[in-house]
């Protein structure tokens, strides 16, 4: 499909205003098939046609849990999608992964690269050191770690931080309730190559990127 071609097809799935609303709703946080539909308050079938028309076009991708390969995480994919407001920054986030060695460490890092101070990173169930290629690769993209050690997410930063899990299993660990948005990243350290450590800084630095147009 030629790029005017396409521009227009992708102009015209948003054309549609379920299909616009399920953009916006997975616009800052990737969100499960079911949440989704709760939220539209429709049927399956026919969300399922609204997510083929937007993957058809890539403007989302679905991924498998990696908690559980029933679920489906709905991703927009913010390179091919015209840009809407950006989001707020918030006061402060914390980025939530499980063992705050990789993902969580490298969203912090950018954050603060990219944005300013108030951010931080915990995991709920934290390794004893960090990743040697987490610190390796964000100072190689010019980043910088700045924790000496993982640590456990606190009560205090789940009550005063703007929440953001990246990965499944601290999302499927605090519940949606307790999280303000959920970035599906597949966890590099199962790789273990700097090839997977530069892609996940690629995707976080995409995401967070967004937030740059709020800075005044």
């Amino acid at each position: 499909m030629g790029y005017e071609k396409l521009s227009a097809s992708r102009h015209a799935a948003l054309g549609d205003e379920v299909r616009l609303s399920i953009v916006k709703f997975t616009s800052e946080s990737d969100r499960t098939v079911n949440e989704i539909r709760q939220y539209l308050e429709i049927v399956s079938p026919l969300l399922a046609h609204h997510l083929d028309v937007l993957e058809s076009v890539g403007l989302i991708s679905r991924s498998k849990s990696a908690v559980d390969a029933r679920k489906r995480f709905v991703s927009v994919r913010h390179e091919n999608l015209p840009q809407f407001e950006s989001p707020k920054i918030p006061k402060r986030v914390v980025f939530v992964c499980t063992e705050n060695i990789a993902r969580s460490q490298l969203a912090s890092a950018i954050w603060h690269g990219l944005i300013g101070e108030n951010a931080s990173c915990g995991g709920t169930k934290p390794g004893e050191t960090i990743h040697a290629l987490t610190i390796e690769s964000a100072e190689q993209n010019g980043f910088k770690i700045k924790s000496r050690k993982p640590r456990q997410v606190s009560t205090r930063d789940l009550e005063k931080s703007t929440v953001i899990t990246v990965c499944d299993s601290a999302y499927a660990e605090l519940g949606a309730s307790n999280v303000d948005a959920h970035w599906s990243i597949l966890d590099p350290v199962q790789v273990g190559t700097k090839s997977a450590f530069n892609k996940t800084i690629e995707q976080l630095e995409q995401r967070i990127q967004l937030y740059k147009g709020a800075i005044k």
